[in-house]
């Protein structure tokens, strides 16, 4: 999976598919609730706290952002993740801090994704 960061000129076409997990009543710990999922474009990654609207930071929230990721590989997903409704601050200009954070979260939970994948137990 990749990370993307979309670019402010870019039109909604950009984005081929987005979806809210969980506020779409989508069960993440499900791969079969995710059909056709790996075909779409760009998922958009975004979570909010106590099920109200608040754009806050992807570990802020009440998604299990690893569990998302996870998901996402389990049904064969390769393509590119987008950062999606960052938390606003007055001081951010251009939201650069909030994507910053988001884009190297995302990159991290990628990495140790990839490190529980090869550290699993082979089964025969």
């Amino acid at each position: 999976m990749k990370v993307l960061v979309r670019q402010r000129d870019l039109s909604d076409n950009y984005l081929r598919f987005a979806v809210q997990i969980g506020a779409d009543g989508i069960d993440i710990h499900n791969a079969e609730s995710l059909p056709g999922f790996a075909e779409q474009g760009y998922p958009h990654l975004g979570t909010v706290p106590g099920g109200g609207y608040a754009e806050v930071g992807l570990d802020d929230g009440d998604m299990n952002m690893f569990a998302v990721l996870e998901t996402l590989r389990g049904v064969g997903f390769n393509g590119g993740l987008q950062m999606d409704h960052l938390p606003h601050d007055d001081d951010d200009d251009g939201q650069r801090s909030a994507t910053a954070f988001a884009v190297g979260y995302t990159k991290a939970l990628l990495r140790a994704l990839d490190g529980v994948a090869s550290f699993a137990p082979k089964t025969t």
